[in-house]
């Protein structure tokens, strides 16, 4: 009343041979006869399924060895694997038993950011997830005589956007605009004789005539220099004039009624002798 059974197989029918046709049992015995169970081996399906989508299907005989097929690829990811229905990844080759179905598995790439600032690292490098953004440092790099300007790729190229998608590694390079600062010569009256504005590290030149400071009845003034040594732009500057004055000499002249008796020399403010 129960057909045999085979595992892996599925009964046909029995027959007088082995693997012979199949008996009709309609027909009358005339003798002793012997019956086969025939089988036919199962055939089962193993589909790949990734991200959603059918990936691959295959249908092969019990027992049968199935090979590793091509990886998949998703950007931004890296295929770790296939994964049975109990989340067990799978070793290959796989010994067909019954219908399988797999799915694949993905880790997200990470990529590394770097930061440099006039050739030096400037904080430890960022493991940022694929399609996530750099996260910009807290605090600004800094350079003597510049002022930063932004982050960029390249060496002097344009501003990075921290809005970007990362997709790969990356480094990240500090960008300076050089300071400017106004430098002043004046003279000793406070007067403008030459501004200009100069970059950091340049070294100012007074490009004018010498400056010059009008004689008083007590003095005539010689320009001498600036109130300070001339050196490569830092700040604003202001340097000043200074003059060495020498005191003014006048000549006394004693007349004897329309005739020069004689003449003496003598500096401001001093006084002349009766005697000759």
């Amino acid at each position: 009343n129960t057909d045999p059974s085979k595992i892996g197989y599925t009964f046909k029918y029995w027959s007088l041979k082995e693997n012979g046709e199949e008996y009709e049992f309609s027909t009358k015995i005339t003798k002793d006869i012997d019956l086969y169970a025939v089988y036919e081996i199962n055939k089962y399906t193993v589909t790949y399924i990734n991200e959603g989508s059918e990936y691959h299907k295959e249908e092969l005989t019990y027992g049968s060895k199935h090979e590793k097929i091509e990886d998949p690829f998703k950007t931004g990811y890296t295929f770790i694997g296939w994964y049975n229905e109990n989340e067990e990844k799978v070793e290959y080759p796989i010994t067909v038993t019954k219908d399988i179905t797999l799915h694949s598995k993905y880790e997200i790439n990470s990529y590394k950011v770097s930061y440099y600032n006039e050739g030096k690292k400037y904080i430890d490098d960022q493991q940022i997830n694929y399609g996530e953004n750099a996260l910009k440092p807290n605090t600004d790099p800094s350079k003597i005589g510049y002022t930063f300007k932004y982050w960029s790729k390249e060496k002097g190229g344009e501003e990075y956007n921290f809005n970007s998608e990362i997709t790969e590694n990356i480094t990240l390079y500090a960008i300076y605009n050089i300071n400017k600062y106004t430098v002043t010569f004046k003279n000793y009256d406070g007067s403008t004789l030459q501004e200009e504005t100069l970059e950091y590290g340049t070294l100012p030149k007074y490009k004018g005539e010498a400056p010059t400071r009008e004689k008083t009845k007590e003095y005539t003034y010689t320009f001498k220099g600036w109130d300070k040594e001339i050196t490569e732009v830092t700040d604003n500057e202001i340097y000043i004039a200074t003059y060495t004055g020498t005191k003014n000499k006048y000549t006394v002249i004693y007349m004897d009624g329309e005739r020069e008796y004689t003449r003496k020399e003598v500096n401001y403010g001093e006084t002349v002798s009766e005697e000759v």
